[in-house]
């Protein structure tokens, strides 16, 4: 079976790759996903990618997240960095793990990925009921459970339509017809 490239990779074949892939992670480790998504359990059960924290040695002035072992398949991460800095350092890691070429298509595939696989659809619709997303309040309340940034769960719930917020303006709505004060007939 041939992989399509990234750059023709639709947001439905993306939405099912991720979906197919967490709900294999369910499957085997008997448990129902929820916010924040166990990515590196998803990744180790999955792909077959194994993570060990270790304390790694660095030199004044450097930061060493981690190094890979392609023989053993294995994600060497630093326990020397603070969890906060650990999340965001884990999240660049997953997106040079998961990069492909520097092409913006294929920059645009591997953000639709990760986004899809860190928030899944089910998972945002789900959530839809205990969140106003037309409150920042609530959206940043959402992002922190989630642990995503802000900035990455506004332009999923754009992507998915379930937000709508207009060029230049703060102010958040349902969705564009909710902006524009059009309505449904049914």
């Amino acid at each position: 079976m041939t992989r399509p490239s990234l750059r023709y990779l639709s947001n439905e074949s993306i939405e099912d790759v991720t979906a197919r892939r967490i709900r294999e992670y369910e499957a085997k480790a008997g448990v129902k996903v929820a916010f924040p998504v166990p990515a590196e359990e998803v990744i180790e059960q999955v792909l077959g990618l194994c993570f060990l924290w270790d304390q790694i040695e660095e030199r004044p002035g450097e930061m060493i997240l981690g190094g890979l072992s392609r023989k053993t398949r294995t994600i060497v991460l630093n326990v020397l960095l603070d969890l906060a800095l650990r999340n965001e350092k884990a999240y660049r890691l997953w997106r040079k793990l998961t990069e492909g070429q520097d092409t913006a298509e294929q920059k645009s595939a591997v953000d639709r990925y990760q986004s899809a696989f860190l928030m899944p659809k089910w998972l945002l619709e789900g959530v839809a009921q205990r969140y106003d997303l037309t409150r920042w309040r609530d959206l940043y309340a959402l992002a922190d459970e989630a642990q995503v940034n802000i900035s990455n769960l506004t332009t999923r719930l754009l992507r998915l339509g379930m937000i709508f917020i207009p060029k230049g303006e703060k102010t958040i709505y349902r969705s564009k017809d909710a902006f524009t004060g059009q309505r449904t007939l049914f």
